[in-house]
């Protein structure tokens, strides 16, 4: 996985998702026709890795065009898209019970997203970190144009020069010796020259010289990319431990799942409402901590409740765990997005997904580890394990920065330069709100009849 998303990060955003939804396309339709157990797993395995990865490639896609305040009502809409395909699947699983029909019918949506990605842009910000200006600057003419707005010369230039890295040289005195520089080029980067052609300056693409190991090399960095694999991580084994209980509860399977499915999709309308206000740390913390809570408190019914009442009592709880985690892992998206920077964030992402799945892994034997050890409290077992966890995860967030409506840091400067600002006047964390302004300067879509200089003004912040 990790592999892939450092290959595919080279050839962009949209050749990536291509690529991998053929992979996914293939290897979903081979299944049918496969008869023996290790051909079949192979396939599954390209299934999910191709699943998975389609969908973090298409997430960062999206986000890269989005100014900060349209990036909640993107995660939202993204994440409701999930939770339907949840129901479509639990209506598929029970009118489709042959196999290969069923490998059919999830298959083939995936070559609709084929044909879709074709017709799409590239990302303007990864064309941007990769120096790629006159595509990027196509790009963002064609969105101004469909948008019947005016493209904004002077603030394209302008978040061309801030989005590299300067180094400066021997100041100039001649224009003449300027302009003899440029004829010989330098093997760094492009050379700019200042107005008064008095200094001149080297920039080199943001992130050339950067990697994802680059982000461990400072402290701030590192710690905080350690805790988002670690909440990544704990997201994943306590929604699919709740996701694999289902069977556990009692009533029909079909009928449960399509409950869980529910308390995805109110989580998703809470957090739609709230993540804007509160903030995307303050609001992961509230969800994160409520499914921990919730799953701890399972143990109250085995000691208050009646005898009847407590299968009840603990699948309502379950099911509160399963709507705070939901609301947890869908901000947690959008958060960790919003902390590494441009030529990372596919790698980054591809990272903390990779480590969910050893959270996903674990989730089956979470479930079944109350069947597996028997006793009286065996049924809430792996949601006190699930609490626990979620607990671990809630302590350990408490130092990351805020990232509620500020700019994709472009470069790991950018990311440290984040964590510096919120350390000298505080994170908004659980419990606070702090409006907080943009820092840098967005790749920005002018809305429909929005003049030059109204764009000017909001690609300054203003």
């Amino acid at each position: 996985m990790l592999c892939i998303m450092c290959i595919f990060h080279s050839l962009g955003r949209r050749v990536s998702i291509i690529v991998i939804s053929s992979l996914l396309i293939v290897a979903s339709f081979a299944s049918s026709f496969i008869y023996n157990i290790p051909s079949l797993l192979v396939l599954r395995f390209l299934t999910g890795v191709g699943s998975v990865q389609a969908y973090t490639a298409s997430y960062v896609l999206a986000l890269e065009f989005l100014t900060p305040v349209h990036r909640n009502r993107f995660n939202v809409v993204l994440n409701i898209m999930w939770v339907l395909g949840g129901f479509l699947l639990t209506g598929l699983a029970y009118f489709v019970r042959d196999f290969q029909h069923l490998c059919y019918a999830i298959g083939g949506p995936v070559v609709v997203l084929v044909i879709l990605t074709w017709l799409a842009p590239e990302s303007p910000r990864w064309y941007l970190v990769k120096g790629r200006h006159e595509e990027c600057r196509k790009v963002l003419e064609r969105v101004a144009r469909i948008n019947k707005a005016p493209f904004p010369q002077e603030l394209f230039q302008k978040m061309i020069k801030k989005n590299t890295v300067p180094q400066q040289k021997e100041q100039l005195t001649k224009q003449a010796e300027g302009d003899e520089l440029v004829k010989r080029g330098i093997s760094d980067g492009e050379l700019v020259a200042g107005d008064a052609c008095e200094e001149t300056t080297v920039t080199v693409r943001a992130g050339r010289k950067e990697n994802y190991l680059t982000l461990y090399k400072h402290k701030d960095t590192g710690i905080r990319m350690l805790i988002f694999v670690l909440n990544w991580t704990v997201n994943a084994l306590v929604y699919y431990a709740l996701v694999f209980n289902v069977s556990n509860m009692g009533g029909s399977i079909y009928v449960n799942f399509a409950f869980t499915n529910g308390a995805d999709l109110l989580g998703l309308i809470v957090v739609f409402v709230v993540v804007d206000r509160l903030g995307r740390k303050a609001s992961y913390e509230a969800f994160l901590l409520l499914s921990a809570v919730a799953c701890l408190a399972t143990v109250i019914p085995f000691y208050f409740a009646e005898p009847g009442m407590t299968s009840t009592i603990v699948n309502i709880l379950s099911l509160i765990g399963r709507f705070g985690v939901s609301s947890s892992f869908n901000i947690l998206f959008m958060f960790s997005s919003e902390f590494v920077p441009t030529p990372l964030r596919t790698t980054s992402l591809g990272i903390f997904s990779l480590s969910s799945r050893l959270g996903s892994v674990s989730g089956p034997f979470i479930a079944d580890v109350g069947v597996l050890l028997g006793g009286r409290m065996k049924e809430v077992l792996p949601l006190l394990v699930c609490g626990i966890a979620g607990l671990i995860a809630f302590l350990s967030a408490l130092i990351l920065p805020e990232t509620n409506k500020q700019s994709l840091p472009n470069t790991i400067a950018d990311t440290k330069n984040l964590i510096k600002s919120q350390k000298k006047k505080g994170t908004p964390s659980l419990g606070s709100f702090v409006r907080v302004t943009d820092l840098d300067v967005p790749v920005f879509i002018p809305d429909r009849g929005t003049s030059e200089e109204e764009s000017r003004l909001k690609l300054s912040g203003i």
